[in-house]
C-alpha cells in the first residue's frame, strides 16, 4: 500500500508546493512593496485586514506539511527519494520558522516615524526576504527530481 502511494503524495507535495511558491513570488513582486510603499499603506493593510492571508496560508502549509510528512513516510525505503524529500522537509521547516520572524519584523515598521528610515528598513526586508521563495523554489525543483526516480 505505501509503495502505491508514494508517487500520488509526492506529486501532491509538489503541486502544493509549486501553488505557495508562485503565490509567494507574487506576492513578493506586487503585495509586499505596494504594501510597504508607505507607513500609511502598512497601517491600512493591517487594520483592514480581513483575514484572507490567513484563510489562505495556513490550510496550504499544513497541507503541505502534512504530503511532506506523508511523503517521507512513504518513500523511506527508496534511498534516491528519501534523500530529496528530507532535504525539502529541512528547507520547508527552515523556511517556515524564518517567515515567522520576518512577519514579527514587519508589523515592527508600523512604529517607525521617519520616511527615510521607514524606507531604508523596509527596503533591506524585502531584500533579505527573497530568500525564502527562491529556497521554496528550489525545493519545488528537488521534489521534481524525487517524482522522476
Amino acid at each position: 500500500m505505501k509503495t502505491k502511494l508514494a508517487t500520488p503524495v509526492l506529486i501532491v507535495c509538489a503541486l502544493l508546493l509549486a501553488i505557495g511558491n508562485g503565490t509567494g513570488v507574487y506576492e513578493h513582486l506586487f503585495g509586499i512593496p505596494k504594501m510597504l510603499s508607505s507607513t500609511t499603506s502598512l497601517h491600512a493593510t493591517i487594520n483592514s485586514s480581513t483575514g484572507q492571508p490567513q484563510k489562505f496560508w495556513i490550510p496550504l502549509h499544513a497541507m503541505i506539511l502534512i504530503t511532506l510528512v506523508l511523503s517521507m513516510i512513504f518513500n523511506w525505503k527508496n534511498p534516491d527519494r528519501k534523500k530529496l524529500v528530507m532535504a525539502v522537509f529541512i528547507s520547508y521547516i527552515y523556511i517556515s520558522i524564518v517567515s515567522i520572524v520576518f512577519a514579527k519584523v514587519l508589523f515592527t515598521f508600523v512604529d517607525i516615524n521617519d520616511a527615510s528610515e521607514f524606507a531604508r528598513q523596509t527596503h533591506r526586508w524585502i531584500l533579505l526576504s527573497w530568500h525564502r521563495p527562491i529556497v521554496g523554489l528550489i525545493s519545488a525543483v528537488l521534489l521534481m527530481i524525487a517524482i522522476s526516480k
